[in-house]
């Protein structure tokens, strides 16, 4: 057959370039793998060329920024393979524009049967390394050919004096720039190798040569799809208070136990029913560098951490402590906060949901107002009467005058009525506002029912539904007052066009003639 044309042992240790690495023997022989398909992923700075047991691989591999370009894989054929038991693999990486220089390679090899075998830069002890320190501006410098005409690439090159002389250094520098690949069988983040760990200098002009010599390794099952999972959870003792603030924390974990998500962003979002935000106050929201391969945070409502190159699989796990600060003022707040964590990515068959967390926010303070006592009036009138006297004189023919003078007297009456002032009661101000759920599931709940009580009026009388991007949802209600409202409505989890709501925050915006009042729900499907 013709695949089993490809297992002969064709080479003997005569012609094996004689490196520092094993000695390749027809007893070493790899028939475990019949090799089905095969291609090359890579990345590196700047462009890298690949040779296949001697035979160049048409296609390069060009230069990936993080965040903007996804490694493509080259397809290897098939007649490379031929060589059966073992295989020789050669990179050289071309620094074109004057910076840092490394690569990283996965020759992802697919056997009959499903299993697959990988022979990546993960390991630098299967390979060597000719450094050419100015190839990529004055004119490459390649390592020599043997004796007999071979280049360094061929499966048989035997050179005299062995030039590959350094051994590929796994990069520890903060590269921030070059996107990473993953290897399908462990999951793991593929190392980024160059001639020392910081790449270079900076300013380099290298070109790397790279050698690997293996015999086949164990075929091994991929990983299934990516199975990403997160959780939630309130860290214990991080809800306190500091006046009008009010601080709380969330450990959230997100894990893939399948297949890594490759050079794409995940985007973990935590919703929040209220006004909670990040806190940037606690180190956990720095401003990352331009670029930057590390975890990057958003602190504000919602609060967001992006892993920008992707997530390793295999069960590998990335935690995030997300700090959290509410600004609030007297007597606002007392209803529970509800969070939910939501992992995100390009080609995601859905956003990944985390349980729901709830605690509730202390009451702030409300002020007592002092009672002014009204008490009741009392008019007294005191009218006062005061008598005259008349004098009357009585004239008589006798020579005796009597005078006898008429006194009346009219005493002082005091008269005290009590007047009782009642007054008229006064409706007390009801400002009621009711949302039903903190989370609400279109497919599994009921409507969510909202009831709003008022007294005070005229004036405008709205009722809004928003997302937390601002985008207006559904007006369900919009009026002028002229008397009290008592009044419920419903919502459906669609929009103004009939069509269900994406997952997120949803905003309940009430207008009222004297007050405006907001509360927070969370959609999830």
């Amino acid at each position: 057959m013709a695949k089993s044309s490809r297992k002969f042992f064709k080479f003997s240790s005569a012609i094996i370039f004689s490196l520092a690495i094993p000695f390749l023997t027809p007893l070493q022989a790899s028939a475990q793998c019949d090799p089905v398909t095969a291609q090359i992923y890579s990345s590196g700075d700047d462009n890298s060329v690949f040779w296949v047991n001697g035979t160049p691989v048409p296609g390069e591999q060009t230069y990936c920024h993080v965040g903007s370009c996804v490694p493509t894989p080259i397809p290897v054929p098939l007649s490379d393979l031929d060589e059966g038991q073992s295989i020789v693999l050669s990179v050289a990486t071309t620094n074109i524009n004057a910076s840092q220089v490394l690569s990283s390679w996965d020759l992802d090899i697919t056997c009959n049967g499903g299993n697959h075998v990988e022979i990546t830069s993960e390991n630098p002890a299967n390979y060597s390394l000719y450094y050419d320190p100015n190839g990529g501006c004055s004119g490459a410098d390649p390592p020599p050919t043997d004796s007999n005409g071979n280049n360094w690439y061929s499966f048989i090159y035997n050179p005299a004096s062995n030039p590959f002389t350094e051994t590929g250094v796994p990069v520890t520098a903060a590269i921030s720039y070059t996107t990473l690949i993953y290897d399908p069988v462990n999951g793991d983040a593929i190392t980024q190798v160059s001639f020392n760990s910081q790449a270079g200098p900076v300013g380099s002009c290298g070109l790397l040569y790279w050698r690997e010599v293996m015999v086949f390794p164990t075929p091994e099952p991929t990983l299934g799809p990516s199975n990403v999972t997160v959780t939630n959870s309130l860290i214990s003792g991080s809800v306190t208070t500091n006046g009008n603030d009010l601080y709380a924390s969330y450990a959230v974990t997100v894990c893939n136990s399948g297949m890594p998500i490759e050079s794409v962003p995940v985007t973990i979002t935590d919703y929040f029913s209220s006004t909670m935000q990040g806190n940037p106050n606690t180190g956990f929201c720095p401003t990352p560098t331009s670029g930057g391969q590390g975890v990057q945070y958003q602190c504000n409502t919602p609060y967001q951490v992006i892993f920008p190159i992707g997530l390793p699989g295999n069960g590998a796990c990335e935690a995030v402590t997300v700090n959290l600060i509410n600004y609030y003022y007297e007597g606002d707040f007392c209803d529970p906060v509800t969070a939910i964590a939501v992992a995100d990515w390009q080609n995601a068959s859905a956003p990944v949901s985390s349980n729901v967390v709830t605690f509730n926010i202390p009451c702030a303070p409300v002020p007592t107002a002092t009672p002014t006592s009204s008490p009741t009036a009392t008019l007294t009138f005191t009218p006062t009467l005061t008598g005259t006297p008349t004098y009357t004189p009585t004239f008589t023919n006798t020579p005796t005058i009597t005078y006898t003078p008429t006194l009346t007297f009219t005493p002082t009456i005091t008269f005290t009525p009590t007047v009782t002032f009642t007054p008229t009661p006064t409706v007390p101000d009801v400002n009621t506002f009711y949302v039903s759920k903190n989370v609400y599931n279109p497919a599994s709940d009921s409507p969510v029912s909202i009831f709003v009580q008022y007294t005070k009026y005229p004036g405008p009388y709205d009722l809004w539904i928003y997302n937390s991007a601002g985008e207006h949802i559904k007006t369900l209600e919009s009026t002028y007052l002229s008397a009290p409202i008592s009044q419920a409505y419903t919502w459906d989890g669609k929009n103004k066009y009939g069509d269900t709501c994406a997952s997120g925050v949803y905003i309940f915006y009430l207008v009222e003639p004297f007050d405006q009042q907001l509360k927070r729900m969370i959609l999830i499907h």
